[in-house]
């Protein structure tokens, strides 16, 4: 049996789908911010963005960003300033793949 997907909520899902580019350049500035900030780095701003996708990604069907986002999530708090950035780089591909 097929499921039935509402007009409504297809629409919503679609409009989500159209964000992902603009998410992408989100983590890029969030990149670019880490990277140039040398020792004097606050990822409170960085774990924000991160949270917020984890949690949309998810609801909207995209398990892996959601994933890839909590992952992040957790180097904010370790400061592992090397693996956010790989994760970040990745995630971005991740979300433009999706786009």
């Amino acid at each position: 049996m097929q499921e039935f997907i509402s007009p409504q909520i297809t629409a919503i899902r679609e409009r989500y789908k159209a964000s992902l580019p603009d998410k992408a350049v989100m983590i890029e500035e969030q990149i670019e911010i880490l990277s140039s900030a040398g020792a004097a780095r606050d990822l409170s701003a960085t774990h924000e963005v991160l949270h917020k996708l984890a949690g949309s990604a998810g609801m909207y069907g995209y398990d892996d960003i959601s994933a890839l986002s909590r992952t992040a999530m957790a180097c904010t708090v370790e400061k592992k300033i090397d693996l956010l950035l790989a994760q970040l780089a990745e995630l971005k591909s991740l979300l433009e793949q999706h786009a």
